[in-house]
């Protein structure tokens, strides 16, 4: 465990901490499969709380096998920052980062990744291009369910029609 812990922090995207990008790894976090660095690791705990992110050292304490499950995974830090640079997030600050959806999203989707189930979840919205073509597709989805009931509705009335003028 101790070797693939260390495997993984030679990655030089992992030597460095994913959220301030200066001060060299000694943490995870469990809930996104990243390396961080003390000083960022106590920001997650008193600014987000054990609930939103999962923190742990990464050699003073025994690692279980989801949570290594989980960080080899993503490989650590290059997925995560990736994937939030499609939203210009990755440089934002901690207590903003891991409150937007796109890093809720993330969370939700490793976890259910990691642990072989189904995910069906789309993943928000990169930009207001993106934002209208999920607007339109939510509005197609609500005139088809429309159109449905209305046929529905319709056929109803004319049942009720033919039994009255019988």
């Amino acid at each position: 465990m101790t070797q693939l812990l260390k495997d993984l922090l030679a990655d030089p995207f992992n030597t460095y901490c994913v959220d301030c990008t200066k001060n060299i790894s000694s943490h995870a976090n469990i809930s996104h499969g990243t390396f961080i660095c003390l000083d960022c690791a106590n920001v997650h705990r008193i600014e987000l709380g054990m609930d939103k992110t999962y923190i742990k050292p990464i050699f003073e304490d025994l690692w279980d096998t989801y949570q290594l499950q989980v960080i080899t995974f993503t490989g650590g830090n290059k997925q995560f920052w990736d994937f939030m640079k499609d939203y210009k997030t990755e440089q934002k600050p901690i207590s903003i980062k891991y409150n937007t959806s796109e890093a809720l999203y993330y969370k939700r989707r490793l976890a259910a990744l990691v642990q072989d189930k189904s995910f069906e979840e789309k993943a928000p919205a990169r930009n207001i291009d993106e934002l209208m073509d999920k607007g339109l597709e939510t509005g197609k989805k609500a005139v088809q369910k429309g159109e449905v009931l209305i046929n529905q509705m319709g056929k109803a009335i004319d049942t009720k029609l033919q039994q009255w003028f019988k």
